[in-house]
């Protein structure tokens, strides 16, 4: 669900993302048809353009490519955090998302 306003409540990060359904799992573009996914994919771009802060939640790594700070969670911990390039230099868990994301794109 996404507000024409925004508005954040004075609670944690999670509640606030999860405040219209308390059993949401995140994945902003998930559900979304291909032509709605780039223009979110397009949004996004835009934000990290501006002196903002954004923060994502997401699966898809090329939506976070761009960022200047990822940090890469598994199990509910921080496991990788960094750059793009400094997270493919650690050949992690992020370079091996990534490279899986790479095959299945030329698919």
């Amino acid at each position: 669900m996404l507000d024409q306003d925004i508005f954040l409540f004075n609670d944690t990060i999670k509640n606030n993302i999860r405040y219209a359904n308390q059993e949401a799992t995140d994945e902003a573009t998930a559900s979304l048809d291909i032509e709605n996914e780039l223009l979110v994919k397009q949004a996004i771009a835009n934000l990290l353009k501006k002196d903002k802060t954004v923060i994502m939640i997401a699966h898809t790594l090329s939506v976070v490519k761009h960022a200047d700070h990822i940090i890469v969670v598994s199990d509910g911990r921080i496991v990788e955090q960094g750059t793009h390039e400094q997270l493919l230099s650690m050949n992690g868990k992020y370079a091996s998302m990534w490279e899986i994301d790479a095959k299945l794109n030329m698919a």
